[in-house]
């Protein structure tokens, strides 16, 4: 194959594949349909066990999880991600309604970043972009 010179060649871009990780089926559903609309594919659990179980079967990019759920709550996740091989690049972002009290132990158990919740749709997809870029 021939490049002329200053020729720039790069890979083509993947689709990101996000899963979301929510109890509640309202939010679940927002980001969702929010992440597809900018190109990205998107996936969704209900608990930490679940998530755990599809971040496995197909591994995301990115997991954007809740800290309050039923099961396996999203720090318990998240320590369990990073503790796994398959799973421990897996960029994670942690929504919650409690940032000040539960930012430093969501830090502590691997999240690479936490968001207050509610959280802007903006400030969630230039986080995401950031961090995919930064990996």
């Amino acid at each position: 194959m021939r490049h002329s010179a200053g020729t720039v060649q790069s890979r083509p871009r993947r689709t990101p594949r996000v899963l979301i990780v929510d109890d509640l089926p309202d939010v679940r559903q927002l980001h969702t349909r929010y992440l597809y609309g900018t190109g990205m594919e998107v996936c969704t659990a209900e608990n930490g066990i679940l998530a755990l179980d599809a971040a496995r079967r197909a591994v995301p990019d990115v997991i954007v999880t809740d800290v309050n759920m039923p099961v396996m709550n999203g720090l318990d996740l998240c320590r369990r991600l990073r503790a796994d091989a398959a799973t421990r690049d897996v960029v994670i972002v942690v929504l919650t309604g409690e940032a000040p009290d539960e930012g430093p132990a969501a830090l502590d158990a691997g999240c690479d970043a936490v968001l207050d919740k509610p959280c802007s749709r903006t400030l969630l997809l230039a986080t995401i972009r950031l961090l995919l870029e930064r990996r």
